[in-house]
Parts: structure tokens; C-alpha cells; sequence
């Protein structure tokens, strides 16, 4: 069935930002599989957690028709394009993705439709020949290009239901079957009719997460499991041994190049070598995240990240560069600007531009590959409050970051960072209560007053009165006048977001809820329900506020109000997580697009 001419216009309102704004990076993002040229290895598709990338001339291009919906698989089969969509099953395109058609015939034989994706592998002997691995259905094969498909679950009726779950497949060459690992049910082969399990020397149980051949060897197939490492069969899976169990025997991806030489992706211990000798670790890349890995003709490798996108790796598994230049799929949680320049904090570290955001490079020295999701500056120094990682401070002689969590411990989620007037004390909102690091001080300690306890805090530090701060979480809001030895309860609130901004000779407090704006200037509370401004589903996530105008961020796009008139609009895309205006301009932060510049609508 065609796609409906309406889910045109939905997607391209989406992606159509005001005429002043653009993406501005940085490059990379997660990646869940790649298509490359088979006779030069050159990436020809990426699907990733923020739409699908075409590349061509070197640069990576986004398809407008996903905009930012996540994608689980990505395949070329022949003329015709396949983009398995999380939880909305298969698409094809037949003009190089230009229009999209929603792939019917896949369901059980109780009628259940395959909603999500697992496996999706395309016979390099016969493009038109695609095999697919379903979440609870079962396998399918296609003989036409993905056009048309069949069951083929023969052999599975009467196993648990881990059977019906195909996370890995290959394709059959030759001698060599074609082989199916499950997540549990352990490993088949299809005899031209039915799926038998193979073979019994296989340990109980195992969990499959890849299978891997090389082009003209059918006989040697790599297998990379959960929880059993890795294991080589060197007569098209008859028998297995297992080559390098690793720490924690799990492998996420692998990859066999023609000439026999393997690389595999060990959970936490980075690249390990295999095929040549003996297993050989390569200390690369131990918290990378790494996808999907491919062998690329002559030598060499690609590899999908999670997090930072396409890498290339030299035949010893060394890596050589990024190949991300257009790849603005990343999510960024903060953004700060200041005279030395902008910084962003995404899923997986920092980035940094000298150039306003048109170009950007990581920042990532010192920091354990943690989320940033909070940036502030306090007397001129940059600090960065991370997911479970604790609290990070830039030194700009050292190029890396300090660790400054002592005294934090389990409360090292960090979801705001306040400092109080003057700069002379940080305090942080986290999961664990509202902590200070008072000036001079090496460690964090909880502020005295007794707040209940809360999954996670927001504070707001006055710029004017020393020691006044308020605090939101558990449904409740709260102030302090004494550096938070007590708390006065101001009422309930669900907030989102709180910044304190001196206004029009005194002080404000302004406090963001998921659908409404408030404020108070020390008396009776203000403010504007915005629930009729959001789409169906809409809601507020951050605010900024500066002098006179506050900038609000939604899960829709990003807002601007003067206090006056009503919001208006800046920028209608994806969500919306940090803003930051600067003269001229504000940036975004968002889900999936990387940065986004608005001109014309800062400060």
C-alpha cells in the first residue's frame, strides 16, 4: 500500500525550519547498520536512531521522508531500497528513496504482523534474494527484491518462543546452509525445506547477536553471541569452536575479511583481531558501542557506532578516520557559548566550535564516555554535569577534563548545575538531592535542609541575593535563603525546567511545566497555559532566559516569549533538549539534528 499523501506533508512540516535556521552539526550520531558498494566498499546507506543517510561525492545527505524516525536496519537489494522502521515494520523505495511504499505479507501464520525488524540480509550471489528476522514472527525470504514475501518458519512450531526471534542471518553459499541465530533458542539450519538446530556441541541455550562469512570461503563462518563470545566453524557451521571467550562473552559485532582475517567488537574490551593466529586485542575503542562492523575490499573496515557514527579502521583494526561529514544525526543535551567559543554536550561526550557552529571537534579527553547533559559556566571556568559520571571541569591548558565529583557518590546524575551570586558556590540538582561545592572546596556536600527524597532535582541559584535558591522535584517546589540549610515549600509543580533572571529592577523565577509557564517575582505567582498552542502529544522540555525574554524548548521545536505578547514559534523540527542565546541568534539542541542556529532570534 502507497503511503498516504498526508504523511508526506506531516514529514516534510517536520524537517521545514524557518527560513533563518540551520543545522549546523556536530557530525556522527548512532548508527545501526550500514550498505556499502560490494566492489569498493564505499558506504552507500546509514540507518540510524535519527532517519536514513544517503552518501554520495563524500558527504552524507539526509532522506527527507524519515525525517527523525529511528530505524533498526537499512538493506540494498537489487534496485529496490529496505528501511526496517522501529515498530512500523518494512518500507521500500524503488527511485533511490525519493518515495516510499509500506511492505505487506509480513505476518505469522496466526495473522500478527511483524512490527520490528531484526535481522535484515540480502544474498550477495542474488541481490533479489532478501532474508529477513522478524521479533516474534519468525524468518521471511523474498525472491523479488523484498517485493513480495514468504514464512519460512518450517521446523520452528512446537520451540520456545526465542525461535521465532531471528537476530542473525546468512544467507547460504554453496555447501553452506543457510544459518539463523535466536536469542536463546541457539542455532538453525535450513535443509531446503525445514529449520533444524545445529549442532548439539553448542552450549545451551546461546544467544546469537551476528553471523559472519567471507566471499569465497562458504565454509568458514564466525558467530558472535551474548554471554559465550566469540566461535569459528571452518565447515559452514557442522561443527564450532569458540576462539576468545573474553571478560564478558559479549560480542556485538563481526566481520571476516576474503583474505581470513576477522575483527570482532568485544563488550567493554574494544577490537580483538582473530582468524590470522591467535586472537589479538587491539585496546581500540573499549567503549565505542560499536554496531555493525563490514569488511571492506583489499583491507580495512567500517564500523557502525553508537553514538559517533561511521569510523573507518586500517587492516590491523586501527582506527584511521571518521567518515561522518553530513551525518547530523546526534542528540545534543547542552549547549554554552561563550567568548572562547560554543560547546555542546551529547549522548556520549563534548564537542567544541571556534566558529559559531558551522564547524565542530570532539572535546572528549578525560571525560569515561558519559552523557553530558548539563554545561555552565562559573567565574570564567566550564563545567559539564553528566549521566551517571558525576561532575567534569574544563582546564583549557591541559585540553581534557578534571573529574570534580568527590563527594557526590551515587548522586552523580546530574540534572542541573546553578551558581549562586557572585560564582562563589556551584550547586547541583541530581538524583540524589541538591548538593554545593562551596568556594575553595575539593568536595561536594549535601545542603543541610531536609528535602524529601525525589528521582531527580532541578535547581535555580539567585544572580542578586546570596545563598537564595530553589529547588523542584517530586512534584513539589521549593526555597531556601540560607544556602539550603532550610526550605519553604512553595506549592506543586511538575517542572521541567527553572531559571532565576534578574527583570525589570528585580528578580524573577521562572519555572517551565510540560504544558504551562509560570513565573513569580516574589509575590502572587503568574502565568500562561500553552496547552493550546502545542500539537496533540506536545510538550515542554528546557528554558532559557535572558534579560527580558525567555526561549522554551518542546518536544515539537522551540519557542520565544517577550512576557508580553504570546509565544511565537522560532523553529518547528524535532525536540528540543538545551537552548542557548547568544547576540543575533540561539542555538539548539536537539533530538537527532545535532545543533540548530536560528538567527534573528537571540537576544
Amino acid at each position: 500500500m502507497r503511503a498516504p499523501w498526508a504523511a508526506y506533508v506531516v514529514v516534510l512540516f517536520l524537517l521545514w525550519p524557518l527560513p533563518w535556521a540551520r543545522a549546523e552539526g556536530p557530525a556522527g550520531g548512532t548508527v545501526a547498520n550500514l550498505v556499502t558498494d560490494p566492489y569498493d566498499g564505499t558506504p552507500r546507506w546509514a540507518a540510524t536512531d535519527s532517519g536514513l543517510f544517503r552518501f554520495g561525492d563524500g558527504l552524507w545527505t539526509r532522506v527527507p521522508f524519515w525525517g527523525t524516525r529511528p530505524l533498526a536496519r537499512v538493506a540494498q537489494a537489487g534496485a529496490a531500497v529496505l528501511v526496517a522502521a522501529r515498530h512500523d515494520g518494512l518500507w521500500r523505495s524503488t527511485d533511490e528513496g525519493a518515495r516510499w511504499e509500506k511492505v505487506g505479507g509480513l505476518a505469522s501464520k496466526s495473522g500478527t504482523r511483524v512490527r520490528d525488524v531484526l535481522s535484515l540480509e540480502v544474498d550477495p550471489f542474488d541481490p533479489r534474494r532478501v532474508l529477513l528476522g522478524s521479533a516474534g514472527q519468525g524468518p521471511f525470504e523474498s525472491r523479488d527484491g523484498g517485493r513480495t514475501w514468504k514464512r519460512l518458519d518450517a521446523g520452528l512450531d512446537g520451540l520456545p518462543p526465542q525461535a521465532f526471534h531471528a537476530t542473525a542471518l546468512l544467507p547460504g553459499d554453496g555447501p553452506r546452509p543457510t544459518l539463523m541465530g535466536t536469542p536463546g533458542a541457539g542455532l538453525f539450519a535450513w535443509d531446503g525445506r525445514r529449520w533444524r538446530a545445529r549442532p548439539e556441541g553448542l552450549p545451551a541455550g546461546l544467544r546469537i547477536q551476528a553471523l559472519a562469512a567471507p566471499a569465497g570461503a562458504p565454509e568458514r563462518v564466525a558467530m558472535a553471541t551474548r554471554g559465550h563470545g566469540l566461535w569459528e566453524s571452518a565447515d559452514g557451521g557442522e561443527t564450532w569452536r569458540r576462539t576468545r571467550k573474553g571478560f564478558f562473552g559479549v560480542v556485538d559485532a563481526v566481520a571476516i575479511r576474503e583474505d581470513g582475517a576477522g575483527l570482532a567488537a568485544f563488550a567493554g574490551e574494544g577490537l580483538v583481531r582473530f582468524g590470522l593466529g591467535r586472537p589479538v586485542a587491539t585496546g581500540e575503542w573499549k567503549t565505542a558501542g560499536i554496531r555493525t562492523l563490514v569488511a571492506l575490499p583489499g583491507g580495512g573496515w567500517l564500523a557502525a557506532l553508537a553514538h559517533d557514527g561511521v569510523w573507518r579502521f586500517g587492516p590491523d583494526g586501527a582506527p584511521e578516520a571518521a567518515v561522518n561529514d553530513g551525518l547530523v544525526a546526534t542528540t545534543v543535551l547542552a549547549v554554552s557559548a561563550g567568548p572562547d567559543g560554543v560547546w555542546c554536550g551529547d549522548t556520549n561526550g563534548a564537542f567544541f566550535s571556534a566558529d559559531g557552529g558551522r564547524t565542530w571537534e570532539p572535546r572528549d579527553a578525560g571525560l569515561p564516555g558519559a552523557a553530558v547533559q548539563v554545561l555552565v559556566r562559573v567565574r570564567g571556568r566550564l563545567y559539564a554535569g553528566t549521566r551517571g559520571r558525576g561532575v567534569f571541569r574544563w582546564d583549557p591548558e591541559a585540553g581534557a577534563w578534571d573529574d570534580r565529583s568527590l563527594g557526590l557518590g551515587t548522586a552523580n546524575t546530574i540534572f542541573t548545575l546553578a551558581a549562586g551570586a557572585g560564582g562563589g558556590v556551584l550547586y547541583a540538582g541530581t538524583e540524589g538531592g541538591v548538593l554545593r561545592l562551596g568556594p575553595g572546596r575539593t568536595a561536594w556536600e549535601r545542603v543541610p535542609g531536609g528535602l524529601p527524597a525525589a528521582g531527580s532535582w532541578l535547581v535555580a541559584a539567585s544572580r542578586t541575593v546570596p545563598g537564595r535558591l530553589w529547588a523542584a522535584g517530586g512534584g513539589a517546589l521549593y526555597r531556601s535563603d540560607d544556602h539550603g540549610a532550610t526550605w519553604m515549600p512553595l506549592g506543586r509543580s511538575a517542572a521541567v525546567g527553572l531559571v532565576a533572571v534578574p527583570w525589570q529592577g528585580a528578580e524573577r523565577l521562572w519555572v517551565l511545566e510540560p504544558r504551562r509557564l509560570w513565573w513569580t517575582d516574589g509575590g502572587e505567582p503568574d502565568g500562561i497555559d500553552l496547552a493550546q498552542r502545542l500539537s496533540p502529544g506536545e510538550q515542554f522540555t528546557c528554558l532559557a532566559a535572558r534579560a527580558d525574554t525567555v526561549w522554551l524548548g518542546s518536544t515539537g521545536g522551540a519557542w520565544r516569549f517577550d512576557g508580553w505578547s504570546d509565544p511565537a514559534p522560532v523553529w518547528r523540527g524535532t525536540g528540543v533538549r538545551s537552548i542557548e542565546p547568544v547576540p543575533g541568534a540561539v542555538f539548539l539542541g536537539t533530538v537527532g539534528t545535532g545543533v540548530v542556529r536560528v538567527d534573528g532570534q537571540g537576544p
